[in-house]
């Protein structure tokens, strides 16, 4: 009984890592993998919002955004999200203080990103490009 147990627990765990499932565990698109730089900007400032504009840079490794944003006054902030195959933006956030963020929007290329960023202040764009 016990070995057919660990067969069949073993015969489920080797189905999980097939070719064709293998997209279902895959965190994001590697197309994109490397450093970036860029901007973001406010559109229309508003005396609610805090930020007029200010520097990102982010580090894609297997399609997730490991990054950080800093505008005037500001500390360095988490950047984060995952860049699908397609180059879509999903979960794009940057991290503020006192458990706010900003959500961010976009699509990627192959050398360039943009899209629009918001939270409950204010909204804007953002620009990134691959430097390697």
């Amino acid at each position: 009984m016990r070995s057919i147990v660990v067969t069949f627990v073993t015969a489920l765990l080797l189905a999980g890592c097939s070719p064709q499932s293998a997209q279902f565990f895959s965190a994001g698109s590697s197309e994109y993998d490397g450093a970036w730089v860029g901007r973001f900007q406010v559109s229309v400032r508003t005396e609610e919002c805090e930020v007029a504009r200010g520097g990102l840079q982010a580090r894609i490794s297997g399609g997730q955004i490991q990054g950080t944003a800093r505008f005037r006054g500001s500390r360095n902030l988490g950047f984060s999200g995952v860049v699908e195959e397609g180059g879509g933006l999903k979960g794009g956030v940057i991290k503020l203080p006192l458990d706010r963020s900003i959500e961010i929007q976009g699509k990627f290329t192959e050398k360039t990103a943009g899209g629009r960023w918001s939270n409950r202040e204010c909204h804007g764009t953002w620009d990134l490009r691959k430097i390697r």
